[in-house]
């Protein structure tokens, strides 16, 4: 009888683990269409004669890096290889001179 009793006891401890959690995929909230703005851009906007080889611009939130050539237009073109680095919200362009 007092195993009969633990053998129960057993059985409901695990039918009650068994029925916890529901497994479902996170929604992730509403779609972001909102491009993030420019917090600040070195060098600044229409500044002439920048001898530096790095252009950094920070956003308002953190970017990424996907599809940099369909989303980044440089106009007039930089014919030297581009470096581009993200780093949580700024866009770091380094231009490879050779």
């Amino acid at each position: 009888m007092k195993s009969f009793k633990s053998l129960i006891c057993l059985l409901s401890v695990v039918l009650c683990l068994s029925g916890c959690a529901n497994r479902v995929t996170p929604l992730g909230g509403t779609k972001d269409v909102l491009p993030p703005k420019i917090v600040s851009i070195i060098p600044a906007q229409k500044s002439t004669d920048f001898a530096s080889e790095d252009i950094v611009i920070t956003f308002d939130e953190y970017v990424q890096l996907k599809e940099i050539s369909k989303q980044l237009v440089i106009s007039p073109l930089i014919t030297p290889h581009l470096k581009l680095l993200s780093e949580k919200k700024a866009l770091s362009l380094n231009c490879l001179i050779r």
